[in-house]
């Protein structure tokens, strides 16, 4: 009998939960983070081999390391909580951060979803039915995406701009506090960020219309010129786009219509083709007429200019030969 995938899968739920029961307990912990005014006893062998910030901070040649404790001034203590979680279990949650325990009718994957490879069919299956998102949503996987960056965890971070741009781009933009999520954005990740800025600018682009009347727009963009250039920049490019796609669907219309005029006159003289070889045997099998006997002496006629019907007709009687 062969091994269920649920039961492949339950090593795995097993030591995630214990882990993650370890650190709420902090039974064993082996080092202590100080985040604002609470402390978390972590395991530096779960923290360290994720993430390269905490593997430098725990070894014996810094103070910390020494010390066995790390105090983080500007972490927020529910972002890191989630960080932590996300370690221990590899469960990527936004609950704490964004203050809403339960959602109404909303499914438990909503807020919260298994990291790495189940991560992206949740997020896929999400961004065709999930609900729309609120700015507190967004600005939660921002955070978590800083933290990331900043902690050196590439599994949060791509966990993290997954969320963040499915929930956004199946968002209406009139349901959003933009100005708000681009000055969280260009705030906290670097002006070289490739996963976050595109596809907040590209969502811009789109919504250009209503996002420029949202109050407080003018003012984050004068704030933020790097946003409002790559705003111009990314519309040029697509204004340049929509242009060649309007020259490349011209230039294919006229060779449509040339490849049809071609077709046809092709055609005609397919046509013309055959009422000649027509005539030619015509001529060949006809010297007299059936009617009166006498010699042809009359030429061809034709039904129309472009017909392939062709007769003859005989100049004494009239008689007519096809």
């Amino acid at each position: 009998m062969g091994l269920t995938k649920e039961y492949l899968e339950r090593p795995h739920q097993g030591i995630s939960a214990m882990w993650g029961r370890y650190l709420e307990s902090g039974e064993y912990s082996d080092f202590l983070v100080t985040c604002g005014d609470r402390q978390f006893h972590v395991h530096r062998l779960v923290i360290c081999p994720r993430s390269s910030y905490f593997r430098v901070m725990c070894k014996d040649n810094f103070k910390e390391g020494i010390i066995q404790k790390l105090e983080l001034v500007d972490e927020d203590p529910d972002v890191f909580q989630s960080v932590l979680t996300f370690l221990y279990t590899g469960i990527y949650e936004t609950d704490k951060i964004t203050k809403c325990e339960e959602i109404e009718n909303a499914p438990s994957t909503e807020r919260s979803c298994h990291g790495s490879e189940d991560s992206e069919n949740d997020d896929e299956n999400q961004h065709q039915s999930g609900r729309p998102a609120t700015t507190e949503d967004i600005l939660a996987h921002v955070q978590l995406y800083s933290s990331g960056d900043k902690f050196d965890i590439r599994d949060l971070k791509e966990v993290s701009s997954k969320m963040f741009r499915n929930q956004l781009n199946r968002t209406p933009v009139e349901k959003l506090n933009l100005p708000l999520i681009i000055r969280a954005v260009y705030t906290s990740t670097p002006h070289n960020d490739t996963s976050l800025r595109p596809v907040l600018i590209d969502y811009c682009v789109q919504n250009l219309n209503a996002l420029l009347v949202q109050p407080g727009m003018a003012e984050v963009l004068s704030d933020f010129g790097e946003c409002a250039f790559e705003i111009l920049r990314s519309y040029k490019d697509e204004a340049d786009l929509r242009s060649r796609k309007a020259v490349e669907d011209q230039r294919t219309a006229v060779l449509e219509i040339k490849k049809a005029e071609s077709q046809q006159l092709r055609e005609s003289l397919a046509k013309l083709q055959k009422r000649d070889t027509h005539l030619m045997e015509m001529l060949a099998s006809h010297h007299n007429c059936r009617n009166c006997g006498k010699v042809f002496g009359a030429g061809p006629q034709v039904y129309g200019p472009m017909s392939d019907r062709v007769m003859l007709r005989c100049k004494g009687c009239y008689t007519k030969h096809s």
